[in-house]
C-alpha cells in the first residue's frame, strides 16, 4: 500500500492500484474459488484473506511509521476506578507531559456509556499509533473497552472491503496485573502467556488491517511497594511511548515477543 500525509492532517492512505494489499487478496482467493469449485461467499474465505496479510500489514505499517513526520501516538485510558490505581494512574503520570502524545480517558468522557462516535472514530483517524491502556480484568479489559470497540470499530469504518480508516496504524496493549508474571504462562496459575490472552486484541488489530505489537504488561501490582516500586515500570512505559513517538522502535522485533518490555532493556 502507499499513501502520503495531508500538511495538516493524518496520513491518508490509498491503494496503489485496485489489486493491492488485502484487496489483491481477496480476488485471487475469490478467483481461485471459481476456477476450484462452487462460487464462495466472501465471508467463508475471510479467515484465509486475514492469514496472507498478516505479514503485509506489518510490512505496510513500517512504511508509514517512518515517515518524514513524527507519528502521533493515542493513549486510550480506561480504568473504572481510576482514584483507587496504584499502578495505571502512576504509568499515566510518567507519561503526560510527552509531546505528541494525546491521553483520552474513557471512563471520564463516558461515565454514562454513552459513547459519540463519530468523535471517536475522528480520533482514531487523527493518530498514528494507538496506546489501549487498562487494567487486565478478568482476563480481557473493563467494560467500556468492549462497549468502544464494539461501537466504534464499526463496518464501513475500520474493517470490511471499505473500511479502511485505520490501514496501517499501530496497536498496542498497555495492562496490569495483580499476579506474579509467573502465573502467567504455559502450565501456571492462569494457564497461558498474556501474550495468548490478549489474543482477541491481537485479531481485532488485524481485521482492521493494523499491526499489533506485544503488549506492555506491568506483573505483581498487589505486592509492589506503591510509593518506591513502580518506577521501573514507569520509566519502560514513558520509553515505549517515546520510541512510538519518535519512530524508532524496532517494529518486528515489537511484533515478534511475548512482551514489548523485553525490547525496551532494563529502565
Amino acid at each position: 500500500m502507499g499513501g502520503e500525509r495531508a500538511s495538516d492532517g493524518p496520513i491518508v492512505w490509498q491503494p496503489q492500484s485496485p489489486r493491492s494489499g488485502v484487496i489483491a487478496t481477496v480476488f485471487d482467493v475469490y478467483a481461485f474459488s471459481r476456477l476450484a469449485g462452487p462460487l464462495w461467499n466472501l465471508d467463508d474465505i475471510a479467515a484465509t484473506v486475514l492469514d496472507r496479510c498478516i505479514s503485509s500489514n506489518l510490512s505496510g505499517t513500517a512504511r508509514r511509521y517512518h515517515s518524514p513526520s513524527m507519528p502521533r501516538v493515542l493513549v486510550l485510558f480506561a480504568h473504572p476506578a481510576f482514584e483507587k490505581s496504584r499502578i495505571n494512574r502512576r504509568l499515566l503520570e510518567a507519561v503526560r507531559d510527552l509531546e505528541g502524545i494525546t491521553i483520552h480517558d474513557l471512563y471520564e468522557a463516558y461515565p454514562d456509556f454513552l459513547i459519540d462516535v463519530p468523535a471517536e472514530q475522528r480520533r482514531l483517524v487523527a493518530h498514528d499509533v494507538i496506546v489501549l491502556q487498562h487494567p487486565f480484568y478478568w482476563y480481557s479489559a473493563p467494560a467500556l473497552v468492549k462497549e468502544y470497540l464494539d461501537l466504534v470499530l464499526e463496518h464501513g469504518f475500520a474493517y470490511g472491503s471499505t473500511g479502511r480508516a485505520l490501514e496501517g496504524k499501530v496497536f498496542v496493549n498497555a495492562t496490569t496485573t495483580g499476579g506474579p508474571e509467573a502465573a502467567y504462562q504455559v502450565g501456571g496459575r492462569n494457564r497461558f502467556t498474556m501474550r495468548q490472552l490478549l489474543a482477541p486484541f491481537d485479531q481485532t488489530a488485524v481485521l482492521c488491517r493494523m499491526a499489533y505489537l506485544a503488549p506492555f504488561v506491568v506483573h505483581g501490582t498487589h505486592t509492589v511497594d506503591a510509593d518506591t516500586g513502580f518506577g521501573p515500570a514507569q520509566r519502560q512505559y514513558r520509553t515505549l511511548l517515546a520510541q512510538l513517538r519518535d519512530g524508532t522502535l524496532d517494529l518486528a522485533r515489537a511484533a515478534a515477543v511475548d512482551r514489548v518490555n523485553d525490547v525496551l532493556g532494563e529502565a
